[in-house]
């Protein structure tokens, strides 16, 4: 009778640790699946501009060309917008769009360099949409997607890849050694 007792508390005690370590995994869990739904309502993509609204940007951002000549160096201008979305209820921080070509692959925050166009904007407000200029081509005939690094509520920094997939990741001291933020006091 004494072997089953003993037998009956080992049984209960290791009922108790795997029950203790399921709360905390489910707990965990929860946690970030809060954290990812709020990553997941920030989102980004371009839309080609009509071709009469690419050709008045050229003209204005190529004043010396005159339809056949060029008197100045030639500059790109958009010929696309990029719009970014916040559909949460509350603000993020530290949005950096950066346009990196489809065909490279990136890992981890590599795709944050001064060699992209990038925008940053310190605070993208809930409901909130932001529409930038870009010119979408790169050499080799690809184009331009938008990779998105922000800040969100709880202080976490998430990265939404060019494909889609977001991850969390530390941005900020790279943004500011390259100089795309400012350091903040």
């Amino acid at each position: 009778m004494k072997d089953f007792v003993e037998i009956a508390q080992i049984i209960t005690g290791f009922a108790a640790i795997v029950s203790i370590f399921f709360t905390v995994y489910a707990f965990r869990s929860q946690k970030m699946d809060k954290q990812l739904d709020t990553a997941k309502n920030i989102s980004s993509w371009n839309v080609t501009m009509a071709k009469d609204k690419q050709e008045s940007l050229s003209k204005e951002a190529n004043p010396g060309f005159d339809g056949e000549t060029f008197t100045d160096e030639w500059h790109n201008a958009p010929n696309c917008t990029n719009i970014t979305v916040n559909k949460n209820p509350f603000p993020v921080y530290n949005l950096i769009i950066v346009f990196v070509p489809n065909h490279f692959k990136f890992k981890g925050n590599n795709s944050l360099s001064s060699q992209y166009q990038c925008f940053y904007y310190e605070i993208l407000t809930p409901g909130k949409i932001i529409t930038d200029f870009v010119n979408d081509h790169t050499m080799g005939n690809g184009h331009l997607i938008p990779e998105l690094y922000f800040t969100d509520t709880q202080n976490n920094q998430w990265r939404r890849s060019k494909n889609g997939e977001l991850k969390k990741t530390a941005y900020l001291k790279k943004a500011v050694k390259l100089g795309i933020i400012q350091k903040h006091l």
